[in-house]
């Protein structure tokens, strides 16, 4: 009958482990892209999967551009800049691949104005927080409990 107590005490042990520790956040990437001279600069970006990202998106022609990305559905942008305009897109990168982007001002995409977004694999791991030391804690009272409730 102790051995199912103690045993049924390490298992809430371990599922009150599961409910405290939080889940992994996702990290913040901002990256700063001018239009300039009819081109991106710089013109290769890249995040990781799972990155909430924050493309700052800077027009210093004193003509009009636009910053599309069209090639998949999660990431349908298509914003238009007026000369010396400059706009913030947020969004979660969470396909990973590369991504062509362009502007569609007539000439300028056949210019050069191109670039890619890089979504690399998976997130960065998540490093060991305070639950590793309670789990080893909780697992070794329960090797503990049962030994000494062998003893008699």
């Amino acid at each position: 009958m102790r051995i199912l107590a103690i045993g049924l005490i390490g298992v809430v042990l371990i599922g009150a482990l599961a409910w405290v520790v939080p889940p992994a956040e996702a990290a913040e990437k901002t990256v700063e892209i001018k239009m300039k001279n009819i081109k991106f600069v710089p013109s290769a970006v890249s995040v990781a999967k799972g990155d909430n990202v924050t493309l700052v998106l800077i027009n210093e022609d004193g003509f009009a551009h636009t910053f599309t990305m069209d090639s998949l559905a999660d990431y349908n942008l298509n914003i238009e800049f007026a000369a010396h305009e400059s706009k913030n897109v947020t969004f979660q990168a969470n396909k990973a691949g590369t991504f062509g982007f362009h502007c569609d001002v007539v000439g300028h995409k056949s210019g050069g104005m191109t670039g890619t977004l890089t979504v690399t694999g998976e997130p960065a791991p998540r490093t060991p927080g305070f639950e590793v030391p309670i789990l080893v804690a909780a697992l070794a009272l329960i090797v503990v409990a049962v030994r000494y409730t062998r003893r008699k």
